[in-house]
């Protein structure tokens, strides 16, 4: 069973492509079915290109390759995509190593590289990780780190960013469901010679309309290191 999508020029909710052409292949559709998806174009002026393989696995899916290229960012995924499972199984990886040529879509300019990795297992245990060892938007240059280790619907966090003028580091628990309630264990704050530190854990609940902090105390300071 094969299809195969052609457009020279499409637009979907503000979206163009150009040059689409996208097949799409399901061998033995009747006794063990296996599916492949490639193929792109150009979209919003950058090139796209689709690598996906994959096969039914209970009600998900085991995607075991797929690679999607979007100008010089390439994503790469792999493991079981369950639509009922509160998280899926395997891992991703995407690679930017240049952000100016998406300036046009944040309507700014762009500069810097960043990457990002997710691994999830069937036990519901998950870590993401995005870096950013150099960024610079709107003018303004730093770094950022940001990274998350759970079990289901709770996780671990830690931040950090540094730019010329300050640096920001966060470190913490929180759950990952409304109404939202974090611990915010680690806090610093350093800009032009002064800081401002936590001195206790301080809470958060977030229950819409409504948010709250208890336990709020910090200390400020000359001299940030």
């Amino acid at each position: 069973l094969a299809l195969e999508l052609r457009a020279e020029r499409l637009a979907v909710a503000g979206v163009t492509a150009e040059a689409l052409a996208v097949r799409g292949r399901v061998e033995r559709p009747f006794s063990a079915p296996a599916g492949t998806l490639e193929g792109g174009g150009t979209v919003l002026g950058l090139p796209l290109r689709l690598d996906l393989a994959a096969r039914p696995e209970g009600p998900g899916a085991r995607v075991e390759r797929g690679r999607a290229e979007y100008g010089p960012a390439v994503l790469d995924i792999a493991g079981l995509l369950d639509p009922g499972a509160p998280r899926a199984e395997g891992t991703a990886r995407l690679e930017v190593p240049d952000l100016a040529p998406f300036s046009a879509l944040a309507g700014q300019p762009l500069r810097g590289r960043l990457s990002a990795t997710a691994e999830g297992d069937s036990a519901g245990t998950w870590r993401l990780a995005l870096e950013a060892p150099e960024l610079a938007l709107a003018g303004q240059s730093g770094s950022a780190r940001l990274a998350l280790a759970g079990e289901r619907d709770a996780a671990e966090v830690t931040f950090a960013a540094q730019g010329p003028l300050a640096r920001i580091t966060l470190a913490g628990r929180t759950t990952l469901a409304i109404p939202l309630e974090a611990e915010i264990r680690q806090f610093a704050l350093e800009a032009q010679g002064e800081s401002l530190r936590l001195t206790a854990p301080a809470r958060l609940r977030y229950a819409p309309p409504e948010a709250a902090i208890s336990g709020l105390r910090a200390t400020t300071g000359q001299g940030g290191s």
